[in-house]
This record gives C-alpha cells, sequence and structure tokens, in this order.
C-alpha cells in the first residue's frame, strides 16, 4: 500500500461490503441499473466511506444515491467517463443536476470501469461542500480542486481554473482506492456476487495499480504527491470544500507569491501542448521545447514546496 492513506484497515473491509448491501440493492432498483455495474457497486460504495470515514458516511452514502449513471452507445476515447452536472436558469436561480456518464461501458475491460466509476465518483465526493456560488455577474462551479465560472445572464462557461491539479490528485485517489480492493481481492472471500469481480480485478493486474491518464503531469508532480504535508493538508482543504485557501497556503510554504497560479498555469499549458503534438507536422521540436521548458519551471516550484516543508 506504500503511503497510501485509509481509513479502514483492508481486514474490516469485508464487513462494510455486508453493511451496505441493502443500500446498493436499493440503488440498483432505484435506477435499473445492469447487474455488472451493481456488483460494482457492492465494492465501490464502501471503499468510499474506507477512504473517508465513517463520520462522513452520510454524506457519501446520500451522494452516492443521489448521482445516477448514464449509460451512452457512442464512443468517446479522450473521456469514457466523466462527473456531469448540466445548469439551468428557473426564476433568477441557477439548477444543478447531476450525473456520471458512461462510454461504451460494455466494451472497457473490468479495472478500467471500475477506475472510472471511483474517478468519476470521487470528483463528486470532493465537490459536495461549497460546490457553488455566485456574485451579480457570474456563476462559479467547483468540481474538487477546479471552477467554472460561467456568466449569470445565460450560464455560458468563460473560464476554467485549477482543472489539471484537480485530475492529477483525484487520479492519485483512485489509484490508491484500487489498490486497497486490490489488497482486499486477495483474501479469501466467499461470495457469489463478489467472487467473480474480485477474481477478475485480481487477474487484470499482478502489482500496484498506475493509471496512465495525465502521465506526463502526474510525473511533475510526483513529488509532490508523496509529500505528506501537501496531500494531506490538500485532501483535506478539497473534501471541505476550502480551496480558497490552498493558494496562500501554497506560496507561503514556497516563499514566493503566486507560485501556486503559476503551477497551474504550467500544468495547463504543457497539456495544451502535448495534445497538439500528434497533429503537429511543423514545428514540433518548437513545441517539445516549449513542454521542457514548462516541466522545468513545474519541477522547480514542486521542489521549492518540498524543500521547504518540515513534514514530508
Amino acid at each position: 500500500m506504500g503511503d497510501y492513506y485509509m481509513q479502514i484497515p483492508v481486514k474490516d473491509f469485508y464487513p462494510f461490503v455486508l453493511k451496505y448491501q441493502n443500500h446498493v440493492e436499493r440503488i440498483v432498483q432505484k435506477y435499473h441499473y445492469p447487474k455488472e455495474i451493481g456488483d460494482f457497486l457492492t465494492l465501490i460504495v464502501p471503499v468510499m466511506v474506507a477512504k473517508y470515514g465513517l463520520s462522513h458516511e452520510r454524506e457519501i452514502l446520500s451522494l452516492i444515491e443521489s448521482v445516477p449513471i448514464f449509460f451512452s452507445s457512442e464512443e468517446n476515447p479522450e473521456n469514457p467517463a466523466f462527473f456531469s452536472r448540466r445548469l439551468q436558469l428557473e426564476e433568477d436561480k441557477v439548477v444543478i443536476t447531476r450525473s456520471i456518464v458512461l462510454y461504451r461501458y460494455s466494451s472497457v475491460g473490468t479495472l478500467s470501469l471500475l477506475d472510472h466509476l471511483l474517478h468519476e465518483w470521487n470528483h463528486a465526493v470532493n465537490s459536495i461542500r461549497n460546490e457553488s456560488y455566485q456574485d451579480e455577474e457570474y456563476f462559479y462551479l467547483r468540481t474538487g480542486l477546479a471552477y467554472f465560472k460561467s456568466r449569470l445572464s445565460n450560464l455560458e462557461l468563460v473560464e476554467k481554473k485549477g482543472v489539471l491539479l484537480e485530475e492529477i490528485i483525484n487520479t492519485r485517489q483512485t489509484e490508491e482506492m484500487v489498490d486497497y480492493l486490490l489488497s482486499f481481492s486477495k483474501l479469501d472471500i466467499e461470495s457469489a456476487t463478489l467472487s467473480p469481480l474480485l477474481y477478475a480485478l485480481r487477474t487484470a493486474t499482478n502489482s500496484q495499480y498506475t493509471s496512465h491518464a495525465y502521465y506526463l503531469q502526474s510525473t511533475v508532480c510526483k513529488t509532490l504527491l508523496h509529500n505528506a504535508t501537501f496531500l494531506r493538508t490538500l485532501e483535506q482543504l478539497r473534501f471541505q470544500g476550502e480551496v480558497q485557501d490552498i493558494e496562500d497556503w501554497f506560496d507561503t510554504i514556497t516563499g514566493e507569491k503566486n507560485s501556486y497560479q503559476n503551477l497551474l498555469n504550467y500544468l495547463e499549458k504543457s497539456m495544451k501542448l502535448e495534445q497538439g503534438l500528434s497533429s503537429t507536422k511543423f514545428f514540433r521540436n518548437r513545441k517539445l521545447n516549449q513542454i521542457r521548458n514548462y516541466i522545468r519551471k513545474m519541477q522547480e516550484i514542486v521542489d521549492l514546496f518540498d524543500r521547504n516543508c518540515n513534514f514530508r
């Protein structure tokens, strides 16, 4: 398990599976989910509670029950799943409709499907508190660390901020929960529901699970993701919805103003350049040099934060 952090030891997990079986059955019946999705939920519901603790059980159960999964037969290779919030203006009030969308889920491998579901619900769980606010002109919607800014008059999206760092942190937590379940899958469990699923997970990987999403940016931020001060503090503020405090906290540790915003900007710029490489015929080397330059700048910020932490 490395330096992963879960509230419930693996050896105590199975009673949680049994505890939430009736709750899972109600969700499956409510939304008429296919059996295989119900099987995944028998693991996902308790592992989310194991991650965030019994003190947040009610919030997590309510969230998973209130956010339905929609299934699409269309292909979407870039985003095979996503946590969706649809905004509507009703009598000058913004109404938020939440869902998780899966594309061609039946053609996705067992481990990948577990990853997709955990990843998107983890976005949702970390957006429960202080999900939105507005001023006279704009409506701000929070997804974990990220903010989406829309015009209040017509809900047109005008800006998004912090998306990549949110994805990196969320990917890390998803890996953590998948590894937890893989550790659990090594136990002898006699369950007609769980045994086939656990066997499929066990045979899908023989080592610690690693997602390849946002690989370059996650690699650059690897030191931060193994820094206990960064990870624990960020996880706590993100779950509590107190993300406005993160920038000042981060800059105080680095000792450099705007270091957090610069890190976010370099992450976004490097990703944009990386995504455009496959279609680039001219000036490819120039773009590669720009990416290397952003990587160098990000690494300087990451190393500065890490050096200045008393507790790593």
